[in-house]
């Protein structure tokens, strides 16, 4: 079956995630060191009376501002709208920085007459913050909180396939986790891990390339 849609996941893929050290300083100098990025990493992803805030967030069941107040409280911050315009602030901060050569990478492929796509697990805050700049150039874009439901549930990629109208043996989806291209290999769909935590960026997009090409794909890819 000749290949005809190639999926993309955001963050580790098409963006790059800032490390610890520039998190830690930025939150620092946002909250002028009355709250750490250890204790707000702690507190993003909430768990009152058994609920997982994080990913009712993410799957778009509560709002941005519902969300916020939980991270607060949890935070035993104060739930103003000064401190939650602080908390958008570092959690689009979290979302990283664009990896230009991917953003390269998907513009040839349209180019070269394939479609691409996103699929996201992400939400209203992070999901339209300018490092999400893939989807200005990828011909559709999908997360998990306009969908309803988050990678690896199968029906994220039921729902991408659907959409797209693609065969499941036509498209390749690339992402970071295993889990979310074990699950996407079980419908069926080519997985590639993309691995840019433990090669260099240069050894983890050649592997993406090489890996594209194996399956038949031909586009420009002197990067």
């Amino acid at each position: 079956m000749v290949i005809k849609h190639i999926c993309f996941d955001i963050g580790g893929v098409a963006n790059l995630r800032l490390d610890n050290k520039r998190l830690s300083d930025y939150a620092d100098k946002l909250w002028n060191g009355e709250l750490s990025w250890d204790d707000l990493k702690k507190a993003l992803h909430p768990y009152p009376e058994g609920r997982d805030i994080w990913r009712e967030f993410q799957n778009g069941q509560i709002s941005a501002d519902t969300y916020l107040s939980a991270v607060l409280k949890t935070a035993n911050f104060k739930d103003s709208s000064e401190n939650k315009e602080k908390l958008g602030s570092t959690l689009k901060a979290w979302c990283g920085i664009p990896y230009q050569p991917m953003l390269d990478l998907v513009g040839r492929l349209n180019q070269a007459g394939y479609y691409t796509s996103v699929l996201s697990n992400n939400n209203e805050i992070m999901y339209y913050n300018r490092s999400s700049e893939i989807r200005n150039i990828a011909h559709l874009g999908l997360s998990s909180h306009l969908i309803g439901c988050s990678k690896p549930d199968e029906r994220a990629y039921q729902k991408l396939l659907w959409v797209t109208g693609a065969k499941a043996e036509e498209t390749i989806f690339v992402d970071d986790k295993q889990a979310n291209i074990t699950a996407a290999e079980k419908l069926g769909i080519h997985g590639f891990r993309f691995r840019s935590e433990e090669l260099s960026l240069d050894e983890a997009f050649a592997e993406l390339v090489e890996f594209l090409q194996k399956k038949g794909l031909r586009f420009s890819h002197n990067f």
